[in-house]
């Protein structure tokens, strides 16, 4: 999921990048699109992160190109949990559904 507020043609370029792989490939699974930050209610989105399982979680500043890995002072966690892997994947997926799910973020 990609943010179209910053980079539109680039991360356009890697959405087709990304579908064209799956074409290629039938028993990958990958669906890659632009978030929609007026139905979530952000302004951008920026996490930069991972689930496994719903229990493994990588949370990271790393973009993901050879500069930042390279060239830049990155840093990243992976935390193996059900809670935190859990609270993750619902937070994805109030994201990847436009808001649609119920959220339990709560930041206060």
């Amino acid at each position: 999921m990609l943010n179209p507020t910053y980079n539109f043609e680039k991360n356009q370029a890697t959405i087709d990048y990304v579908r064209s792989i799956a074409a290629g490939n039938g028993s990958l699974q990958l669906e890659p699109k632009f978030s929609d930050v007026e139905s979530t209610g952000l302004n951008k989105t920026h996490n930069k992160g991972v689930i496994v399982d719903r229990n493994k979680v990588l949370i990271s500043s790393i973009n993901w190109n050879e500069n930042s890995a390279r060239k830049n002072r990155e840093v990243g966690v992976i935390i193996e949990n059900d809670a935190v892997g859990e609270y993750y994947t619902r937070v994805f997926l109030y994201d990847w559904y436009n808001g649609s799910l119920p959220s339990i973020a709560n930041l206060t």
